[in-house]
């Protein structure tokens, strides 16, 4: 039940949101939820609060509306309106020296607290009248009044202040304003220092900073003029009130206390002195002057003033870590320009990590490069000659391979400091003598991993510092002297010649995997103290330890001869356990598919670089022509490069003490896979005659296979045997049901981003009043801005409906007031600025504006009454009043922006203009701004006239852009505007299509390590020209198949096959692959998903997009499995690389033999086999047994398919019987327990036979399979390189069946033969008996006596 009511109220809640189609209000919650709306809310209390019209996350709870103040000396009252829509804290005027006193929230006594040294109280929801006053001795100087608060009147002494000083939430009053008598008795003293920091930018700026010591009463100044001649101030800060006059002049409102004030300035023109004029009797008559250099702008070198001790003057803190310079009255600074902008780039700082795979045929590399570090100049890389590019990522995007302008020279252009390069190359030929770096680069750091493939062994590297795994680089000092030591000692006991025979013997194996080492050395001692000592137990005990010295030299020697030759013919062999496929190569990712030509980005777009968005759609290149300013060059394709290996075997790692250049060369001297088979075979020759010398028998030069047979058979055996839930109970209403509440109640109005609309203004202007007529629409209850701003003009009255206005607040300068839903009309009245002119700022811009003015003239407002962001308001007649009384403020300092152009060269060219108030933003900005030959503005709302946009940013406003588009040239001049309006900067951010020259004033030095931007900071009336190239194309593939995997599975009638291909494209096309004859199209997919493609005829086409695919095809044969069971002939249509071979087979085929690339698998079975026939030979020539070589032969063979210890065990059982024959033992106790372990040996041999015969006619044939992760039943080949048509496996099988019937036969013979052997056993284990009787010791002692 409770199931289904859930689901109810869900759906009643989706219901009730949905077609009303904006957010879900409380009454139209489901009643079972309404209880539970406060609960799922109380992370968001200012639910019901009205949020900023154009962002619903922004909301108010609080409005102080309107504060009225009344001052006299003795006391002062207020009152402050506030409307709250949820509990708060409310802000009183007032501090802790100026404490509100009898405060009345709706003429109800309140209690007022104490917050962080403010007076608040708290309030719930509602419209509240607080009033409140103040005691005092004397009207202070200022009083804190709630930042916010939205409309301030004050009156002193009954005086009306029309514009209240407010700054950072105070209410400064003026003495001036008070009128209170000034006491006589204060004396008045004012002291001066003047401190200012240059700063070496363009244009050159001035920081000067004013330390005053003011004693006495408050009072208004005036200082000489703190500007320095040719400099225009940019920005006053000051806690004291101040204005910069007309005249240069500083105005202050002073008072006691230390002040310091900051005035900026900038120079009109470039400077090559600053003289100090200054000279009045209130200036000091010395300054302290810093520098502050930028040398990515220009270096320069300080002229006429001698430097100082910073730490002993009084310069500010900030500062005295610069440089420092005493100037007086008439002096002045002067510059000597050492170095302007970066000419000269410093070195790149880059790094290299190199990968190296050798190929298996040994025809050359594949290289992949990793570039990493820092980037200053040249910004191409270029490749050597010998190494041919194919793929370049830069930042994880593909790059395109381009020819420099020229030359022949292959490389990629570079757009960033700091580096990340991926790059793919080939280095065919000579493998000998290769570059160390490949690049026409220096490298700081360089260090490499050569990867070898099965066979390939590395002798000796020159050209590089540090080869830990070459041949030569393994020997020690240790190594040496025990060589050494091993070939004198040969030498002495035996002759010369074998010493040298020794040495080149221990020489060559002496590193080699499970070599012989220190048994040689001890063999050596025991055989030279067995020369010289005499007879004794020493002796005897020494021929003991050399005899133990030999049984362990064979026991090592045995396996070392085997692995050598195993190794040697099956490189893959020499490491089992490691398979030669590995995770694929991170650099082998999918190529980023071009994308379109984006359209007008927003801003924070625009600022980052072109790696991420620009770089991606530019797949570029050029014609034949000199340029090419072709938006697609169908030329112009990104490479797709050779192809990784994904093969890991020997590593060899090199690396480089210090820097590496482009000239180094790296040698390298390689034994091949044929080299290494035949040294192998040569290791294994001398380590048998180094061995024979040992044993004593090779000095005699004369050899009796008779006398030599048992060693030799224990040469041959030792190899054989070395081979190897709960209930889940719903809840009232749900976690579900609760989270969909909440969200449907915070659920953001859909009228955003404009839930309020003016559509009207009329606006009156006269001498004396302003007022503004609004007609406002709301969707929700909102706050919308006024247009008012506090220091140009600010309502002293908001009437809303006809009555006052409710809920009012103040953000910085602006005004906003609270609207609820509906249609309003909003009049705002004010007293006209005394101001020459002014500005309005409209920050909610209406639809259309209607103008009545009397004496002013307006800009920003067209005849179709649609407006600009701000109006701009002059008086017509610029007389003023003399007698009027100036009143200190802020001031209206002339604006200052910076112009930074940004072209962007791509396939598209345009640019980017930022303009950047570098002024205080107190006033608006109008330019005209020329545009560049070809330029065209592309972003709405920017007009163009006469080749020129006219620009006009509202006051507050600090940064603006637009777009152009740029038409394509060979050239492209760029000239600084004579003006003192705005400085320019220029950018280029140039694609790596293009390649640019730039002439005229340098560009500027680049600290930064992001993407490569030339700039230049030109003075007016300075020059730059770019010459713009782009260089040509490299051919190259564009599709590379990284791997492909083809697995058969033969069955009675038909052949099964698939084929897993991976491969990357930097373009779209198709891709026609050939199937095999009679192959019959099972299926397609990519990326793991079906497609409906079917074959025509033996050619079969799939779609190839843009980056990596994994194509997946299955095809099916009418082949029934053969003996001889070979791999499809399959043409991919494009040479690959990591081509994987496998073979399937039922458990009901006998491997017999596997041809293939040569890393696959091996059959070591027939190496056995020819072991066995050997040791037939040998054991048919003891006469021990009654066995013929044949029949040792059959035996062993049946045996090989159990462990070989087992055939040991046999083969020592039947020899032990022989030699028991012929043997007559006196001594029972030794007969009795020869007896016994014959006895045990024929019970174990028996059981090992039956296993033979259980394994062979119920199990599987041992063939000893392996290789590649292979077995019988799974068989794998991988090669490196393929070309088009891939290579072939075959496999030599026949049906289990043969298997069977062959080990019966053998079975039944053993069996008929055993039944002889056991007789001939019974003969020569009862010969002199079975077992003898022991003779009573006693007896024999007294025989003894009486003989």
């Amino acid at each position: 039940m409770s199931r289904l009511v859930r689901i109810l109220l869900l759906s009643a809640l989706l219901f009730s949101s949905v077609t009303l189609a904006k957010p879900l209000s409380l009454e139209q919650v489901p009643e079972p939820l309404k209880p539970w709306v406060n609960w799922v809310l109380q992370d968001n209390p200012e639910l019901g609060c009205p949020f900023i019209y154009n962002s619903y996350e922004q909301k108010r709870c609080s409005w102080p509306t309107q504060t009225q103040m009344e001052l006299t000396p003795e006391k002062g009252i207020f009152s402050i309106t506030w409307k709250v829509y949820q509990d708060s804290w409310i802000n009183l005027p007032g501090d802790s020296r100026n404490w509100p006193l009898n405060v009345t929230v709706n003429n109800k006594t309140a209690p007022v607290m104490d917050r962080n040294g403010v007076p608040v109280i708290k309030l719930t929801a509602g419209y509240y009248q607080i009033k409140g006053g103040f005691l005092w001795h004397a009207i202070p100087d200022n009083l804190s009044i709630p930042v916010d608060t939205g409309l301030v009147s004050l009156k002193i002494n009954g005086m009306v202040i029309q514009t209240p000083a407010i700054r950072d939430g105070q209410l400064w009053l003026k003495e001036s304003e008070i009128g209170q008598k000034k006491p006589e008795s204060l004396q008045n003293s004012l002291d001066i220092q003047v401190f200012r920091k240059i700063i070496d930018e363009v244009p050159l700026q001035v920081v000067t900073r004013l330390v005053l010591e003011v004693s006495g009463e408050q009072r208004e100044v005036k200082l000489a003029k703190p500007i320095l001649d040719e400099f225009i101030p940019l920005g006053l800060y000051s806690p004291l009130p101040a204005r910069l006059e007309p005249d240069g002049q500083l105005l202050l409102q002073l008072r006691p206390g230390r002040w310091e004030l900051d005035i900026v300035a900038r120079s009109a023109n470039e400077l090559q002195s600053i003289p100090l004029t200054v000279d009045t009797k209130d200036w000091p008559k010395s300054e302290i002057w810093v520098f502050d250099a930028r040398p990515q702008l220009r270096v320069v070198e300080i002229e006429q003033l001698d430097a100082i001790d910073a730490a002993q003057t009084n310069l500010p803190a900030e500062w005295k870590s610069l440089p420092a310079y005493k100037i007086g009255q008439g002096q002045a600074l002067g510059f000597k320009v050492i170095r302007r902008g970066d000419p000269e780039p410093e070195p790149n700082q880059l790094n290299l990590t190199r990968k190296l795979w050798l190929d298996f045929n040994g025809e050359g590399y594949t290289v992949n490069d990793r570039i990493s570090g820092k980037m200053t100049s040249g910004w191409r890389l270029n490749a050597l000659p010998q190494t041919q590019l194919g793929k370049v990522t830069l930042d994880g995007n593909s790059q395109l391979i381009t020819r420099q302008t020229g030359t022949a020279k292959q490389g990629v252009e570079v757009r960033k400091g700091l580096i990340a390069l991926d790059a793919d190359s080939r280095n065919a030929g000579n493998i000998s003598t290769i570059s160390a770096v490949g690049w026409e680069q220096s490298f700081h750091n360089v260090s490499a991993e050569l990867n070898l493939p099965p066979g390939w062994r590395l002798l000796a590297a020159s050209g590089v510092d540090n080869v830990p795994d070459s041949w030569i680089s393994r020997w020690t000092l240790l190594d040496l002297f025990l060589v050494l030591i091993a070939a004198l000692a040969t030498g002495r006991l035996w002759n010369v010649y074998w010493g040298l025979f020794a040495l080149m013997t221990l020489a060559i194996i002496w590193h080699e995997p499970g070599a012989p080492h220190f048994v040689w050395l001890n063999i050596l001692a025991a055989t030279a103290l067995i020369k010289v000592l005499p007879q004794g137990k020493f002796l005897k005990f020494m021929s003991w330890y050399r005899n133990a010295s030999w049984l362990a030299l064979v026991l090592i020697t045995v396996p070392f001869m085997v692995d050598q030759i195993r190794t040697g013919l099956y490189p893959q062999l020499e490491k089992p356990w490691q398979a030669i496929i590995m995770p694929e190569y991170p650099a082998t990712e999918a190529v980023p598919a071009p994308a379109a030509d984006s359209a007008v980005m927003p801003e924070q777009v625009m600022r980052k670089s072109m790696s991420g968005l620009q770089e991606r759609k530019y797949a570029a290149g050029i014609g034949k022509s000199a340029v090419n300013f072709e938006r697609i060059d169908p030329t112009a394709k990104i490479q797709t490069g050779p192809g990784l290996p994904q093969w890991q075997w020997h590593k060899v790692l090199l690396s480089w003490n210090g820097s590496v250049d482009a000239q180094q060369q790296l040698h390298l001297w390689y034994l091949s896979p044929v080299m290494t088979l035949l040294l192998n075979f040569i290791r294994v020759a001398l380590v048998v005659a180094l061995a024979l010398l040992m044993f004593g028998i090779a000095e005699k030069f004369r050899f009796k296979l008779k006398t030599a047979m048992p060693l030799l058979l224990w040469f041959l055996l030792l190899p054989l045997m070395s081979m190897p839930s709960q209930n889940v109970h719903a809840q009232f209403p749900d976690r579900a049901l609760l989270e969909e509440l909440k969200n449907r109640l915070l659920e953001a109005p859909d009228c955003l981003p404009g839930c309020a609309q003016i559509p009207q203004m009329k606006m009156a202007i006269t001498e004396k009043e302003i007022a503004i007529t609004l007609k406002i629409h709301a969707q929700q209850s909102v706050a919308v801005p006024l247009p008012a701003e506090y220091e140009q003009w600010f309502p002293d009255q908001v009437i809303v409906d006809g009555e006052m206005a409710q809920g009012l607040y103040r953000n910085h300068t602006g005004l906003w007031i609270n609207l609820s839903e509906g249609e309003h009309q909003v009049v705002l009245r004010g007293a006209t600025p005394s101001l020459t002119e002014f500005t309005l700022p409209l920050p909610l811009k209406p639809h259309h504006v209607t103008l009545e003015s009397s004496g002013w003239q307006v800009i920003g407002v067209e005849e179709n009454g649609q407006a600009d962001n701000v109006l701009q308001f002059s008086r017509m007649n610029q007389a003023k009043d003399e007698d009027s009384k100036s009143v200190p403020g802020s001031g209206v300092l002339p604006s200052f922006v910076r112009l930074e152009r940004t072209l962007q060269l791509g396939l598209d060219w345009r640019i980017i203009t930022q303009i950047t108030r570098i002024s205080p933003p107190d006033s608006a900005v109008l330019l005209s701004v020329p545009l560049l030959p070809g330029e065209a503005v592309t972003t709405p709302g920017i007009r163009v006239k006469e080749g020129k946009a006219e620009i006009n940013m509202p006051a507050q406003q600090t940064f603006m852009q637009w777009e152009s588009v740029l038409k394509k040239s060979e050239t492209i001049n760029l000239a600084a505007a004579q003006t003192n309006q705005w400085i320019e900067v220029w950018k280029a951010d140039v694609s790596p299509i293009w390649h640019i020259e730039t002439s005229g004033i340098p560009i500027i030095h680049q600290n930064s390590d992001a993407r490569w931007l030339p700039e230049w900071h030109p003075w007016p009336g300075e020059k730059i020209t770019l010459h713009i190239t782009r260089p040509d194309a490299v051919e190259g593939q564009t599709l590379t198949i990284d791997s492909s995997i083809l697995g058969i599975k033969p069955g009675q009638r038909t052949q099964d096959a698939d084929l897993k291909i991976s491969l990357r494209s930097s373009q779209g096309m198709q891709h026609t692959l050939t199937l095999p004859e009679k192959a019959v199209l099972q299926s397609v997919a990519i990326n793991g998903q079906t497609q409906p493609i079917r074959q025509e005829g033996r050619k079969l086409t799939v779609p190839v997009n843009p980056g990596k695919q994994d194509i997946s095809i299955n095809w099916r044969q009418a082949t029934a499995v053969s003996s001889v069971i070979t791999t499809p002939l399959l043409d991919l249509g494009q040479a690959s690389v990591n081509t994987n071979l496998s073979i399937g087979l039922g458990q009901d085929r006998w491997v017999l033999f596997t041809f293939g690339p040569k890393f696959g698998p091996a059959v070591l079975f027939w190496g056995v086999l020819i072991v066995i026939f050997i040791l037939s030979l040998g054991l048919g020539k003891i006469r021990l047994t009654p066995l013929r070589s044949w029949q040792w032969f059959l035996l062993l063979v049946g045996l090989s398919q159990i462990p070989i210890e087992s055939a040991g065990v046999v083969i020592a059982w039947l020899i032990l019987l022989g030699w028991r024959a012929q043997q007559s033992v006196a001594q029972a106790e030794y007969f009795n327990a020869l007896q016994i372990i014959i006895a045990a040996l024929t019970i174990i041999s028996l059981a090992m036979l039956f296993l033979a015969v259980e394994q062979g006619l119920l199990g599987s044939p041992e063939m000893q399979i392996t290789g590649n992760q292979s077995s019988a039943t799974l068989l794998n080949w991988y090669q490196d390189r393929s070309p088009s048509t891939l290579p072939t496996a075959s496999v030599i099988s026949v049906p289990l069946i043969t298997y069977r019937l062959l080990m019966l036969a053998w079975s039944l013979w053993l069996a008929v033969s055993l039944l002889d052997w056991l007789k001939w056993g019974w003969a020569c284990f009862s010969a002199n008996g079975l077992w003898k009787k022991g003779v009573k010791r006693k007896a024999l002692v007294v025989e003894q006596e009486q003989k």
